[in-house]
């Protein structure tokens, strides 16, 4: 996975990627051969959190706001569930199947 190791952060950037103060363009490292592996590298010490939600009825689009990058394989959406209270008390709740499809 990308960025998951010193080993596997690497990059690539063009050169209207950024200017420097005069308006000069970065010199560009723009393919395999030049692309430079980070100097340093320190691996995520916690895990994501959700910070909000957005649901939207008439498309039936859930959309999930964390604050930082995952793994999208490692969505398991058997364990969300749409409750009508904060205590996910009461008969209608709505429980997530292996079919619901994820979004990038």
């Amino acid at each position: 996975r990308i960025a998951s190791a010193i080993s596997r952060s690497w990059v690539i950037v063009n050169y209207s990627t950024v200017l420097g103060v005069e308006g000069n363009p970065l010199l560009a490292v723009e393919d395999s051969v030049s692309a430079i592996r980070a100097s340093s590298y320190v691996s995520d010490q916690s895990g994501p959190m959700l910070l909000y939600y957005d649901l939207n009825m008439t498309s039936g689009v859930l959309s999930l706001f964390l604050n930082e990058t995952i793994y999208t394989g490692s969505i398991n959406v058997t364990q969300l569930t749409l409750c009508p209270s904060a205590n996910c008390s009461g008969s209608f709740q709505f429980a997530f199947t292996v079919s619901s499809t994820i979004a990038n």
